[in-house]
């Protein structure tokens, strides 16, 4: 795969000597929604459902399969079927990380909030969906603003590109190569707003809690329902034809460098540099000083068409 980044002409130097292009967190980029996502009420109330079902889950498996637990022989037969779902459920989440709920559980939940633990429950339940709300709303600006991403385009002859991201022109735009491990996905675009998918994300949670284990980051997986609203914009922008590399503040990445509180991904190897249509030949003559064995290449306007393609 050859993608290409586009950029400022100040920039140059720096990208040249470590093949590195700067990571952004989404407050910096121009489109005021590109990774603007929320979590719907209905959907909120889905996973505090999700997180009660999984507590008693856990609670009457103590119960049922632990060792210690004596049950009378009639007690043994009315809860054998209840027994084999709790071992299910087991296998399940070791099997494929996920924590789906089980319907007889909510039943239990439903007959205690109904008949055994009254107005007080109903309330401790009402205040925790709160605490839980408030909580979703917390973690999903922390995953927002600990969001670093390097955006790249697949074609070096875009008039617009050329315009809104190198300067008018007066910029550069760098074909490189892509390092297999370096995580690039391709930018979908559409007319409805993208939603983050938190109940998936919970049974995510969940099931690496029960496991005992940190949430893996590299599972595909987890990283196709946390970063699916990160990688979708409006229709207006489709003539991006983007990609993007997204990161965390928080993980560390040997492909990462920091410097003065910024970001820099070394992301693959410099095939070609293209000199927008409006560098100065000052500019130009400065450049391939710097670009030493890369080739460089000028972009000019079309004598037939509108759009802009390169000469050596």
């Amino acid at each position: 795969m050859i993608l290409y980044k586009y950029t400022k002409l100040e920039y140059l130097e720096k990208i040249l000597e470590n093949s590195s292009f700067k990571l952004s967190n989404p407050d910096e980029f121009n489109d005021p929604f590109d990774c603007l996502v929320e979590a719907d009420e209905n959907e909120k109330k889905k996973c505090f459902d999700l997180m009660m079902n999984y507590v008693f889950f856990k609670e009457m498996e103590k119960i049922f399969l632990s060792r210690g637990t004596k049950l009378k022989t009639r007690d043994k037969i009315i809860s054998a079927g209840f027994r084999l779902e709790l071992k299910l459920t087991r296998s399940t989440i070791k099997k494929y990380k996920f924590y789906n709920p089980i319907p007889i559980v909510n039943r239990f939940i439903k007959l205690g909030a109904k008949y055994k633990l009254g107005q007080d429950f109903n309330d401790q339940i009402d205040k925790a969906k709160l605490e839980f709300s408030k909580m979703i709303e917390t973690k999903v600006k922390e995953i927002r603003d600990s969001l670093l991403i390097c955006c790249y385009g697949k074609r070096n002859d875009s008039i617009l590109m050329w315009s809104h991201y190198a300067n008018c022109h007066k910029g550069v735009c760098i074909e490189f190569e892509p390092y297999n491990d370096i995580d690039i996905t391709e930018i979908k675009y559409s007319k409805k707003r993208a939603k983050l998918d938190l109940y998936s994300i919970t049974q995510t949670v969940l099931a690496y809690d029960y496991l005992q284990e940190k949430v893996d980051i590299k599972n595909k997986n987890v990283v196709r329902r946390l970063l699916k609203p990160f990688l979708v914009k409006s229709k207006d922008w489709k003539y991006e034809e983007e990609y993007r590399s997204i990161y965390s503040k928080n993980e560390i990445n040997e492909k990462i460098t920091s410097l003065d509180n910024m970001h820099f991904i070394n992301a693959g190897n410099i095939k070609a540099v293209y000199l927008g249509c409006k560098v100065s030949v000052e500019d130009e003559k400065l450049v391939r000083k710097k670009t030493k064995d890369i080739p460089v290449y000028r972009m000019k306007e079309s004598d037939k068409e509108y759009r802009v393609e390169s000469v050596k």
